[in-house]
C-alpha cells in the first residue's frame, strides 16, 4: 500500500522511482563494488534500498545504522547490530554457518549468532572475508547495505578510519561483495568517505551514485490520487492541490498525509494537523543543531523568511544575534547546513529543501542572545 508508513519492500508499492530502481539493479548486475544511494530525509531511500535488495535476487545483509543513534555509536552497540543483521541473513542462508563458526570472535547460541566485540574478539575484515569466500563458492554476490552510513563517522571503536579502511579493503581485495551506502546528510557522508581526499583509504575508488529528488507537482498529485484509489476513494481536487502546495514532493510527508486522511477525511484541517504533527518531529531533529552551533537555527530561520543570498543571510543573522559575525562564520554555517541536507544552493541563492523544516523554523522566533529554548 502506498500509504503504509513503514518503508516499502515490494516493487508494486514503490511509486515514482522506476528510473532510480533500475539504476540500482543495473549497478548490482554490473557488479559495482561501491554504490551510494543519496537524498534528503524522508525522500524514500530506505524504501528504494529494500525494494532493490529484494528485486536483485542476491543474498544481502541490511544494517540499519539509525539504531546506533538511539543506543549510542559504540563498539558494543555496533556489534549487537551486526549480530542481529547477520541473524536475519543466516535465516535465509544457513550454509554459511559452518564457515562462520571458524571465525574468531563468532559464537552460536540457541538464539542465533553473537559477535565478540572485545579487543581480542571479532575482526570485521575476517568476517567480510568469510562472507566473500562463501559467496565465491556459491557463485553469487552478497550485497552489504548500510542505511544512513554517515553515522559511521561517529564510530570510535578503533580509530576514525575504521570503516573507510574496511570498505577500501573490500573494494580492493574481495570480489563477491558489493557495499551499498545510503545517506541523507550527503556532505557529511562524502566528507567521511573521502573519495576525493588523497589521505583517505577510499581515495580514487569509483562509486556508482544514485540520487533521489523530491517529486515534482504532477508526480505528487498522482501519488496521492493512486494511494487513495487503493482504498476506493477519490479526494477532492482542492484537497490534493493544497497538499501538494504544502508538502512539496517529499514522499514521506505525502504518505503521512494520505494515511491520516484515510482515517480522518479530506479537509484543510487534516492537512493542518499533519503540518503540526510533522513539525513536532522536525523540531526534535533540528534542535540537535543547537549542540553543534548557535548559528544554525538563526540561519535556517533567515532563509525561511526570505533571505536567499549570502549577503541577506549574514545581515539578518547578525541582526537577530545582536553581534557582528565574520564572513567565515556565515560561510561555514551555510556549508555545514548543505552537508547535513537541510539547505541547497542554486545560482548563489540558498533554499530549505524540506517544506516542513521551513514551516517549523518560520513559525518560531528566537530570542536575542541565544537562549536554551525557542518561544512562540
Amino acid at each position: 500500500m502506498l500509504f503504509d508508513l513503514k518503508p516499502k519492500e515490494r516493487k508494486r508499492d514503490l511509486f515514482g522511482r522506476e528510473q532510480e530502481l533500475q539504476s540500482f539493479l543495473d549497478a548490482i548486475q554490473k557488479q559495482v563494488s561501491l554504490i551510494l544511494l543519496l537524498g534528503v530525509r524522508r525522500i524514500g531511500k530506505t524504501s528504494l534500498l529494500k525494494v532493490g535488495l529484494e528485486e536483485c535476487n542476491a543474498p544481502h545483509i541490511y544494517f540499519d545504522l539509525r539504531i546506533l543513534e538511539a543506543e549510542g555509536v559504540s563498539k558494543p552497540s555496533l556489534y549487537r547490530l551486526f549480530s542481529s543483521s547477520f541473524n536475519v541473513f543466516l535465516s535465509r542462508r544457513a550454509k554459511i554457518s559452518d564457515l562462520l563458526k571458524k571465525v574468531k570472535g563468532v559464537s552460536f547460541a540457541g538464539h542465533g549468532i553473537e559477535f565478540d566485540w572485545s579487543r581480542e574478539g571479532l575482526k570485521l575484515t575476517e568476517l567480510f572475508q568469510t562472507v566473500d569466500q562463501w559467496a565465491g563458492k556459491e557463485e553469487s554476490r552478497v550485497i552489504m547495505a548500510f542505511d544512513e552510513a554517515q553515522i559511521l563517522r561517529l564510530y570510535k571503536g578503533g580509530g576514525k578510519s575504521d570503516f573507510r579502511s574496511l570498505f577500501a579493503y573490500c573494494y580492493d581485495n574481495l570480489h563477491s561483495i558489493t557495499i551499498v551506502l545510503t545517506g541523507s546528510e550527503v556532505g557529511l557522508l562524502f566528507e567521511f568517505l573521502g573519495l576525493d581526499e588523497s589521505k583517505s583509504p577510499l581515495y580514487g575508488r569509483y562509486a556508482e551514485t544514485i540520487t533521489l529528488k523530491p517529486f515534482d507537482n504532477q508526480t505528487s498529485r498522482k501519488f496521492l490520487i493512486e494511494g487513495f484509489k487503493e482504498y476506493g476513494v477519490k479526494p477532492p481536487e482542492e484537497f490534493v492541490d493544497k497538499a501538494v502546495e504544502k508538502l512539496d514532493g517529499i514522499v514521506g510527508w505525502l504518505t503521512y498525509l494520505g494515511n491520516k486522511s484515510i482515517k480522518e477525511g479530506f479537509s484543510s484541517a487534516t492537512i493542518d494537523a499533519v503540518m503540526e504533527e510533522a513539525s513536532r518531529i522536525v523540531e526534535t531533529e533540528i534542535r540537535k543543531l543547537e549542540v553543534l552551533s548557535k548559528y544554525y537555527l538563526l540561519t535556517l530561520r533567515a532563509i525561511a523568511n526570505g533571505s536567499a543570498s549570502w549577503t541577506e543571510i549574514k545581515r539578518t543573522v547578525e541582526a537577530w544575534a545582536g553581534i557582528p559575525l565574520t564572513n567565515a562564520q556565515i560561510t561555514r554555517t551555510l556549508e555545514k547546513l548543505i552537508e547535513m541536507g537541510f539547505i541547497e544552493k542554486k545560482e548563489n541563492l540558498y533554499a530549505i529543501i524540506d517544506p516542513l523544516v521551513k514551516f517549523t523554523v518560520k513559525r518560531r522566533r528566537y530570542r536575542r542572545g541565544f537562549p536554551e529554548k525557542w518561544v512562540q
